[in-house]
């Protein structure tokens, strides 16, 4: 009877898209006051925090393609017939940003699996790399 009442409590939140109370309901039911206090046998939280950050910057690496997109996007607009784009409108780290926050949330991924969360919540250097 009590996993019932979880799990229709659970359930009648992810119906009504209520993502606070949903989580708000699982960490009631779920959440454990024990923290990690170790990461791979270590417990120095700056030693944790440099083995995070070598992991992470070796999982991304920034690509060199910038100047053939740039080429590939100036070839297109050239023979742009529709409104015109004049040369002060300019695509800039802090207009990517923009764009991204303001994508609606909760929406279909596209055909690589990627959605608007994914962007969204990500760390803000993408805006350089969009």
């Amino acid at each position: 009877m009590e996993t019932t009442v979880y799990t229709n409590e659970l359930h009648k939140s992810l119906l009504k898209k209520e993502g606070a109370a949903f989580w708000k309901s699982w960490r009631s039911k779920f959440k454990s006051s024990s923290k990690c206090t170790e990461v791979e046998g270590c417990s120095d939280q700056g030693i944790i925090a440099d083995n995070f950050a070598t992991h992470f910057s070796g999982c991304f690496t920034g690509n060199n393609c910038v100047e053939t997109l740039k080429m590939e996007y100036l070839q297109m607009r050239s023979s742009y017939a529709d409104f015109p784009l004049s040369d002060y409108v300019n695509i800039d780290t802090e207009l990517v940003s923009n764009v991204i926050l303001d994508l609606k949330l909760d929406k279909a991924a596209d055909f690589t699996g990627l959605t608007a969360e994914h962007l969204h919540y990500s760390h803000p250097i993408i805006s350089v790399y969009c």
